[in-house]
């Protein structure tokens, strides 16, 4: 079933960005300009999010670029769907959590982890091991503060269709890079990645079936949903920032 509007749309995004010392600050950003998430400095968390609510039922379509670079590599961004009931997701833990641990009424995280502590049981209660894992794109669930964010899938990034195994080409770098992600009416997750604006795609996850991990236990989709972004940092650092979001 087709949204009934679904000609794209150039997102508002509330923003809140929290340093060291936890100081809040909130604007209004228009997406057409560069957002920040976060700045190269130790341990912090900053997200931004559509306040408008999508009805869920038609599935989801969001593009958008990303820098995340200019430090000594972490953390990395997520980005994350949350109950459009919720006037707010909060504000994320910084370092291995990107931004979407502990985001209030959180529906589904999608990590784009260059430091690779968001698959780790080091900072998490499930994942794949102990350790890190960087240079991976993985999905954690359900949650809100204290309770779920299950890992669900991951996989690493390879860009061996470039005919390159050189770092400009993994989660950070000196380079944007292009995020394409489709959600179906049906649950199904698609992700693919571009390093070079768009001219070629790697595609990481392929009809991934939410429903049969995440949509369990009594747990169901929320009726509408809210889209955000989050960044983080920890011992290690990087800026991190958004552009070109688009929603169809």
């Amino acid at each position: 079933m087709d949204r009934p509007l679904s000609d794209i749309v150039v997102l508002d995004l509330t923003r809140a960005l929290a340093g060291p010392i936890a100081q809040l600050r909130s604007r209004v950003d228009f997406l057409i300009l560069l957002s920040d998430l976060t700045t190269a400095d130790n341990d912090q968390a900053g997200s931004a999010w559509y306040n408008p609510a999508v009805d869920s039922h038609y599935g989801i379509h969001v593009s958008f670029s990303y820098y995340s670079g200019g430090g000594s590599g972490a953390d990395g961004i997520s980005f994350f769907l949350f109950d459009g009931g919720e006037s707010s997701p909060g504000l994320g833990a910084p370092g291995g959590g990107l931004g979407y641990k502990n985001v209030q009424g959180a529906y589904l995280g999608v990590g784009l982890d260059s430091f690779g502590n968001f698959l780790s049981l080091d900072s998490w209660t499930t994942g794949v091991g102990h350790g890190t894992f960087s240079n991976y794109v993985s999905l954690r669930g359900h949650g809100d503060p204290g309770s779920g964010y299950k890992y669900l899938a991951g996989s690493a990034v390879d860009t061996s269709d470039y005919g390159v195994s050189d770092s400009n080409y993994g989660i950070d770098g000196p380079t944007w890079r292009l995020v394409d992600l489709t959600i179906t009416a049906d649950q199904l997750l698609t992700l693919k990645m571009s390093w070079d604006d768009g001219a070629n795609w790697e595609t990481l996850l392929t009809n991934y079936d939410l429903n049969s991990t995440n949509n369990i236990e009594g747990y169901t989709v929320p009726t509408t949903l809210k889209l955000g972004f989050a960044g983080s940092t920890g011992g290690a650092v990087d800026l991190h920032q958004i552009d070109n979001v688009t929603l169809a």
